[in-house]
């Protein structure tokens, strides 16, 4: 990893922890700046990528620079 990537590592996600429930604001699968809930499985620092497991059983991959905003949810809301 050269000096300029680890600059921008998003050191917010150090914080995050496997099967905490996430709220994730970004450009997901591909689109528009979307915003869902979900279970977070993983994060590839080699790749620079998160996965997760939506609110909608669907496992989604997204990008380092594709997310605008993560933040931890105790948990889902039902109503």
């Amino acid at each position: 990893m050269d000096e300029e990537e680890a600059q921008n590592e998003p050191e917010y996600l150090k914080y995050f922890k496997r099967k905490q429930k996430i709220n994730l604001r970004g450009r997901l699968h591909g689109g528009t700046v979307e915003s869902e809930r979900g279970e977070l499985c993983s994060i590839d620092w080699t790749h620079r990528t998160l996965t997760y497991h939506g609110e909608f059983g669907l496992y989604n991959t997204v990008r380092f620079d594709e997310i605008y905003e993560i933040e931890p949810i105790a948990e889902y809301r039902t109503s």
